[in-house]
């Protein structure tokens, strides 16, 4: 695996540094919003390979199988849909392929005039274990 180049890692750090509500939202329409497939399900490699293009980077994993920050980013963005009851984990297929299924609401802000702002306003009440709220 070739090591990766400064814009890369630049890249990698911005995401672990934005707000997490922020890159939910932005990550929830890139694999759910205009443009994309009509469908409501997809594989969770759809959704890293949103993230990797919503953040500048060439893939998940950048740095090999030990760094998997980028993949942690990815599941909290996808447990904060499954709070906000956007969408929700599950597996389809023979092989029990990890996926994204939209639920009611999320199929709701997919539709709307402006899914960053819906997905935005869905995520903004949640409040974090831990934090203050």
């Amino acid at each position: 695996m070739s090591r990766p180049s400064s814009d890369e890692m630049r890249a990698l750090e911005q995401l672990l540094s934005a707000n997490v509500f922020d890159v939910s939202a932005g990550l929830f329409v890139a694999t759910f919003g205009p443009g994309t497939d009509s469908t409501p399900g997809r594989e969770m490699r759809a959704v890293h390979e949103a993230l990797a293009q919503l953040a500048g980077l060439q893939r998940i994993g950048l740095l090999g199988p030990r760094d998997d920050r980028a993949l942690v980013v990815a599941l909290e963005c996808v447990l904060l849909w499954e709070r906000s009851l956007l969408a929700a984990r599950g597996w389809s297929g023979d092989h029990a392929t990890p996926t994204v299924r939209l639920l009611r609401r999320g199929e709701s802000v997919r539709a709307s005039a402006d899914p960053l702002k819906g997905a935005s306003a869905a995520l903004r009440n949640l409040v974090l274990p831990g934090t203050p709220g």
